[in-house]
């Protein structure tokens, strides 16, 4: 069974600067929006991290309403 308590954020250094780059209320405009393959539609983001690839920093994640993996893109 899963433990589904909250964890704190997770982000690498670089990570961590890009999204705190970002204003507080746009950030938490592209954690609501986030879209589930498994629900086929927009999403909370929960239990995320995130990292840096090419440039680019993503935010991985589960689902709020089922609990599936869900990333994120911010470009």
């Amino acid at each position: 069974m899963e433990n589904n308590v909250f964890h704190l954020p997770q982000f690498t250094p670089t990570a961590k600067k890009m999204w705190m780059a970002i204003p507080l209320n746009f950030r938490n405009q592209l954690l609501e929006n986030v879209y589930c393959g498994e629900c086929r539609g927009v999403t909370t983001i929960t239990n995320y991290s995130g990292s840096v690839k090419s440039g680019t920093l993503i935010l991985s994640g589960k689902c709020k309403a089922c609990g599936a993996e869900v990333a994120r893109v911010i470009d």
